[in-house]
C-alpha cells in the first residue's frame, strides 16, 4: 500500500473515531497542528495529553486500534497490542515486589489529534503510552512523517505465569544484541 492509499485511510479511520467524540472528549484529544504538544514524545509512564482508552466507549477504543492499524503493518499492529497488554504483566509484577511505581493499566494509552484531518491543512495523529509512541503526519494527503516510533517491552521476557517466556520483541532484541 502507498503512503497516499495509508494516509487516506488514516484520514477515513480519524475522522470516524473524532465524529464520535463528545465534546469533553474532543477538549481532550484535539490540539492545533502546530502546537508544542505534537513533538512531545516519551516511552516512560508519565502524566500524559490527550484522551485516554478509559475515558472512551468500548466502540471507540475500537475505532481507535481501527486507526492504529492504518499505521502499522499486520505485525506491527500485533506487536503494539502486545505492548499495550503487557501494562497488566507489569501491575504483577509490580505488585508481588511491592515496588509501586505507576498506575499500570492497558487503558492509559491517549489518543490525540493534530489540526483538523478534514482540512488541506498538514495534520496529524498520536497513540502513545508507556512504551508504545506512534506518531503520524499527514499533508496533501501523503503521510509526510511517522516518527518519533517507539516500541518497548517491560518486562522484555515474562518469567512466570501464563504468558512465560513471551517476548513481545524477541527477534528484534536480539538482532541488537548480535
Amino acid at each position: 500500500m502507498g503512503t497516499k492509499t495509508a494516509a487516506a485511510n488514516m484520514r477515513s479511520a480519524c475522522t470516524a473515531l473524532t465524529d464520535t467524540f463528545t465534546e469533553g472528549q474532543s477538549d481532550k484529544a484535539s490540539y492545533p497542528y502546530m502546537d508544542a504538544e505534537r513533538v512531545y514524545w516519551y516511552y516512560a509512564p508519565i502524566n500524559r495529553h490527550g484522551l485516554p482508552l478509559r475515558d472512551m466507549s468500548e466502540s471507540q477504543q475500537h475505532l481507535t486500534y481501527q486507526l492504529m492499524k492504518t499505521g502499522l503493518s499486520e505485525e506491527g499492529n500485533k506487536r503494539a497490542v502486545q505492548i499495550i497488554d503487557h501494562e497488566q504483566i507489569l501491575g504483577i509484577i509490580e505488585k508481588e515486589t511491592k515496588v509501586i511505581m505507576w498506575e499500570r493499566d492497558p487503558q492509559l494509552y491517549f489518543f490525540t489529534v493534530f489540526g483538523d484531518p478534514e482540512s488541506d491543512q498538514p495534520w496529524g495523529w498520536r497513540i502513545e503510552g508507556h512504551h508504545l509512541s506512534l506518531h503520524f503526519s499527514i499533508w496533501k494527503d501523503d503521510i509526510i512523517s511517522s516518527t518519533p516510533f517507539f516500541f518497548g517491552a517491560n518486562p522484555a521476557e515474562v518469567q512466570k505465569g501464563p504468558k512465560k517466556g513471551l517476548r513481545i520483541l524477541g527477534p528484534r532484541e536480539d538482532l541488537a544484541l548480535e
